[in-house]
């Protein structure tokens, strides 16, 4: 049966302690803490470990991109945006095209990400975006070139 209880309470439920102990507790050891909710097969919000969270999923709402989406698995919210431009191929693959993953982490995301400029981590998370689309081959970039 799922119940959604705040993860939080489950925790100080499940270890007997104060809201505040288990909050350090979850800082402190973040294995730990989510080890004792595996092995009663739930997680901190209440989910079975096989229930998926509530999904939606909305299509072109950035009116400045060429396309986008915004996903929203549970309270989690990504918004994405492409944007494309025409260029040329470079010497050592003339027959292919080209993907730049970008990543901006705003203000609404969290109080310590700056509008004006990415942080590193926006250009971490880009990085490894870049490199799993790439050595992964999840995108044929000679369907990109144009002839």
């Amino acid at each position: 049966e799922y119940i959604r209880i705040s993860e939080l309470r489950l925790c100080t439920a499940m270890a007997g302690e104060s809201d505040e102990a288990a909050s350090a507790f979850r800082k402190l050891h973040p294995r730990a803490f989510y080890d004792r909710f595996l092995k009663r097969g739930v997680r901190p919000d209440g989910r079975g470990t096989n229930q998926v969270r509530n999904t939606f999923v909305s299509v072109g709402g950035v009116h400045t991109a060429d396309g986008s989406s915004v996903v929203r698995l549970g309270e989690t919210t990504v918004q994405c945006g492409i944007r494309y431009k025409v260029g040329v191929p470079t010497v050592d693959a003339p027959m292919d095209g080209h993907v730049d993953v970008r990543v901006h982490l705003l203000p609404i995301c969290s109080p310590k990400y700056e509008s004006s400029r990415p942080g590193e981590e926006s250009y971490v998370i880009a990085e490894f975006l870049n490199r799993t689309i790439e050595k992964g081959k999840l995108i044929d970039n000679s369907e990109l070139c144009i002839q």
